[in-house]
């Protein structure tokens, strides 16, 4: 692939000093497309995303392009709405999203077979109308049964709709046992693929009973990626409904370590902790406003889970203060200042 991409460049910048020449001429769309394929499938790939959007929008623009580069740039944009950071969102993100959300259902249009393109299609449905993204994600099963992303995406998409849903809602309990017998066929083919452990165990300790089994999956999950906070903060909150607060408060603190005090999550359980299981108020505003100051850039629309986060901080904040005021005028009154 680096040989390759190494000959790419060469034949561009041929061509670049060619034009400066004045001789006409330059790469054809397949050209384009394949030195665009090729830098999407090196370790280039993060550092060059830039230019790999900008030779397939140029792939693209070009008579005779091959549809598989509209699915190419749809790939690229994705990949850099994930570099832009996770949890943000914003005019530039949902820009890329609706970018290439039209772009795969264009390409779908030509290949309607094509597995990546339903399950990516399907992955941007499910957060626009979950209906319509149950039936995208059925249909690339059908393509294919075992394709493991899309079985996880599917479960959790059913895992979000049961959540929507009240208590006792008869629906409820069905789409739970429906989402964990697609993460069971997903995990008799990857056991280790991350999304499935953490989002199965999160299905199991919070809505199925079953703390210990997920449990053991985030620490199977903790396995493949050491310092990943975002698993910590799961294990800390099992710790945390299992009543071990020294243990919950160990892995948190691990979690903020590992992120150099910057995974929004860690630091709002960290705040609840100090909160309501050490009644440690002064300690419990200064994590709450940690995460205030973290998400102070993110747009108030923005309905990604650092925002809620914050607002729920916020919440906290202004709970806390409220019961200190309180707290000191009954004081005064008792003394008869007030």
């Amino acid at each position: 692939l680096e040989e390759g991409c190494s000959m790419f460049d060469r034949a561009l910048q041929a061509w670049k000093t060619q034009g400066r020449r004045g001789v006409r001429g330059g790469p054809d769309a397949w050209t384009l497309h394949m030195y665009a394929e090729c830098l999407l499938q090196s370790d280039r790939a993060v550092t060059h995303l830039d230019k790999i959007i900008q030779l397939l929008e140029m792939t693209v623009q070009t008579q005779g392009s091959p549809a598989a580069s509209k699915f190419l740039l749809a790939r690229a944009l994705l990949l850099k709405n994930e570099q832009l950071g996770d949890g943000v969102v914003d005019g530039e993100t949902k820009a890329l999203e609706q970018r290439a959300f039209s772009l795969l259902t264009v390409f779908l249009e030509h290949s309607p077979r094509h597995i990546q393109g339903n399950y990516l299609h399907a992955s941007l449905l499910s957060s626009r109308d979950s209906s319509a993204a149950s039936v995208a994600f059925q249909r690339t099963l059908a393509l294919d049964p075992v394709h493991v992303p899309t079985l996880v995406g599917l479960a959790m998409l059913l895992q979000r709709q049961g959540e929507t849903l009240p208590g006792g809602h008869r629906w409820r309990a069905f789409l739970f046992e429906q989402a964990q017998s697609y993460y069971l066929k997903a995990m008799a083919i990857a056991p280790s693929c991350m999304p499935l452990l953490i989002n199965y165990s999160v299905l199991l300790s919070h809505h199925l009973n079953r703390p210990a089994k997920g449990r053991r999956l985030l620490e199977e999950a903790l396995k493949h990626a050491p310092e990943d906070p975002s698993i910590l903060c799961n294990i800390a909150s099992l710790h945390e409904q299992a009543g071990d607060l020294v243990k919950a408060e160990e892995v948190l603190i691990r979690a903020i370590e590992m992120s150099n005090g910057r995974h929004v999550g860690a630091l709002y359980n960290m705040g609840r902790v100090c909160h309501y299981g050490r009644n440690n108020t002064g300690l419990a505003i200064k994590f709450y406003e940690e995460v205030c100051d973290l998400t102070e850039d993110s747009k108030p629309h923005a309905e990604s889970l650092d925002m809620k986060l914050r607002r729920q901080a916020q919440e906290q904040i202004r709970m806390i203060r409220n019961s200190n005021q309180r707290a000191q005028q009954k004081m005064l009154e008792a003394r008869g200042l007030a």
